[in-house]
């Protein structure tokens, strides 16, 4: 596989292009490279597949992958990579239910929703807890919140440096969990009658256990 005469990969059996990487498969492997001028990029992630199988297609707008099977039979996957970045779509357009149902189908950390852009995510928090709205979904979040940018660790593949998240004033990543517990807390408390279980969730998250006792 090349581009622009410069060898990308070799014993390619296959390749397929989105608007930002080139998916292409070895005899059991599924690769994708990131488009970049000069074409200068190596593999960002890899996964296993079944020996002989071929990329047909990618569904555009989504994470849905077809193989044909060396048996001729089709098979659809959702690789992490193409979720990542749909659901970056999905939180940069705020539509934050779609985006936690694809989270959750596909069990990516949910600190994502946050780290993907704090300061937007921040300021819409109402629309974030209007839009989820299911305590039980919310609690979820609470409970899977840490003091850590995923952007920056274990889903840095999908996100370029000079793409990082900014973030706000008096914003900390050692103090990420505090303060959008602080934050649902206010919108908990201005709007949300019925979001008890989500608050004592967040007060427990802080380690204030009396004051979750309280309620």
């Amino acid at each position: 596989l090349y581009c622009n005469q410069k060898k990308v990969a070799s014993d390619v059996t296959s390749f397929h292009l989105t608007d930002k990487y080139v998916a292409y498969t070895t005899l059991t492997q599924l690769h994708f490279a990131k488009l970049l001028d000069g074409c200068d990029s190596m593999p960002i992630d890899s996964r296993r597949m079944e020996r002989g199988a071929r990329i047909v297609t990618i569904v555009p707008k989504s994470s849905k992958c077809v193989f044909q099977l060396p048996r001729g039979n089709l098979e659809v996957i959702h690789p992490r990579l193409l979720s990542i970045h749909l659901i970056g779509d999905f939180l940069d357009a705020r539509k934050y239910w779609l985006a936690f149902d694809l989270l959750r189908k596909q069990r990516i950390n949910l600190n994502l929703i946050v780290d993907h852009d704090p300061k937007t995510f921040l300021e819409d928090l109402d629309e974030f807890v209007c839009q989820i709205a299911n305590p039980q979904w919310l609690n979820l979040f609470i409970t899977d919140l840490q003091n850590e940018d995923v952007t920056r660790t274990m889903y840095a593949g999908n996100y370029e440096r000079d793409q990082l998240s900014v973030y706000p004033e008096a914003y900390d990543i050692a103090g990420k969990v505090h303060c959008v517990c602080d934050k649902l807390i206010e919108v908990f408390g201005k709007q949300h009658k019925d979001s008890e279980l989500p608050k004592i969730t967040c007060y427990v998250k802080k380690g204030l256990i009396e004051n979750a006792l309280a309620f």
